[in-house]
């Protein structure tokens, strides 16, 4: 199960540099685990990162993982910002 636990959009001039993305705080639920996954969406730089706390452990996750993750997400919800423009 994959449940959206928050979004944030950030934008503004912080320590003299603008910054301008969203962040998705996401929750997957299997039956033998929790992973709590952020992922963040740059509109300045136009690149998708993300990491992922699991079993413990703090990793982070390859670009093709956060698409995957977010389409799973976008299945219930709406996105905050449209960026299907960023590959």
């Amino acid at each position: 199960m994959v449940k959206l636990k928050s979004v944030r959009q950030i934008q503004g001039i912080y320590n003299g540099n603008y910054t301008d993305f969203d962040q998705y705080t996401i929750e997957i639920h299997s039956s033998f685990s929790t992973k709590e996954v952020s992922i963040i969406v740059d509109f300045l730089k136009e690149e998708i990162t993300g990491d992922c706390i699991a079993h413990g452990n703090w990793f982070d996750l390859e670009k093709e993982a956060c698409l995957e993750i977010l389409d799973l997400m976008l299945m219930n919800n709406q996105p905050k910002r449209d960026f299907s423009h960023i590959n």
